[in-house]
């Protein structure tokens, strides 16, 4: 599905497609630096994986 498909798709449902923004929060240098502290007396590896996976939806067409 082209661009400006999805655009009259939107349109016809009465929607509108925006761009995201998005407003970073001010970091507390206090706790940033009581949580270096901390991660200084961790002698261990910390492993992180991400469950989140990538999927390819076919279009869903009424019957």
């Amino acid at each position: 599905m082209s661009r400006e498909g999805i655009r009259k798709l939107l349109h016809r449902m009465r929607l509108s497609w925006t761009r995201p923004t998005y407003t970073l929060a001010k970091g507390d240098a206090e706790q940033q630096q009581a949580f270096e502290k901390q991660m200084d007396l961790i002698d261990t590896v910390l492993l992180y994986a991400d469950e989140t996976h990538v999927r390819s939806y076919q279009i869903l067409r009424a019957a």
